[in-house]
């Protein structure tokens, strides 16, 4: 059972609030999501109960007036009381701009009380429905990459101004055993971390090896781990310091190209 009282603004038109509880995404039981646990109304006082969770941890999020006012409250386990305060939520803008200009696509994200990541086109961007915080946003396109940090407060249209910083661009050639080269391979370059864990997350199909087996990928510019993807295993060269707008030249990179890859 999860079960708290609500601390929120007045509430002129007597509307009931909406609680919902959502599995977060480290728990080892498994996903969820909002959907899977049926959402309850408080009470008069404001207070509510959930019941019948299973024992993991969860975000409680609270909606008020028509989902103008919204609360949250993190890795929450069943038995606990919490007390939410339902802030007006807003929108957060910007402008991004490149080494060119600014970009013509490119992808926002937000890391912070509310997650988001959506793309935009021509160098400006507008997030609906923010929740107050304090947010890191990160920009990434074929243009640069750049962040930067904005706190939003309830009710108050928050706005960042994001500058780029020119992509580094990796190069390479794969080849086999024998020295040949390997055609039609996917590659990628993520970040490295350092802490021996990579974390691979790609939007749309990615680069491949030519018929010669050179490949071409742009990636900021950092500490970064070049990824071949598509033969029996990944294969994975670690440590590359690329330099913004600059080259990084990875040389003959060896693979067990297996079957191709089918489309």
């Amino acid at each position: 059972m999860l079960g708290g009282m609500r601390a929120d603004r007045d509430n002129e038109d007597g509307d009931r609030r909406m609680m919902t509880v959502e599995r977060t995404e480290d728990d080892e039981g498994g996903g969820g999501g909002p959907s899977d646990y049926a959402p309850v109304l408080t009470d008069a006082q404001g207070r509510f109960s959930i019941n019948n969770l299973p024992h993991a941890a969860f975000d409680v999020i609270a909606e008020a007036q028509s989902g103008k006012l919204r609360g949250r409250a993190a890795n929450v386990t069943p038995d606990a009381t919490v007390n939410l305060q339902a802030l007006g939520l807003t929108t957060l803008s910007g402008t991004v701009r490149g080494p060119k200009g600014p970009p013509a696509l490119f992808a926002v994200e937000l890391e912070g009380p509310t997650e988001a990541r959506r793309s935009f086109t021509e160098g400006t961007f507008a997030m609906g429905r923010v929740d107050p915080g304090t947010y890191i946003v990160r920009v990434t396109s074929a243009d640069g990459n750049g962040e930067g940090k904005v706190t939003v407060e309830p009710n108050r249209p928050a706005s960042i101004e994001i500058a780029l910083t020119a992509n580094a661009m990796v190069v390479g050639t794969l080849v086999d055993g024998a020295g040949k080269p390997v055609a039609g391979l996917p590659v990628t370059v993520i970040d490295d971390t350092g802490d021996g864990r990579l974390m691979i997350r790609m939007e749309g199909p990615a680069p491949t090896s030519g018929p010669d087996g050179k490949f071409r990928v742009e990636q900021k510019a950092g500490l970064a781990a070049l990824v071949v993807l598509g033969g029996p295993a990944p294969v994975v060269k670690r440590g590359l310091k690329l330099e913004a707008g600059k080259p990084y030249d990875a040389g003959a990179v060896r693979v067990d190209a297996g079957p191709p890859p089918k489309p």
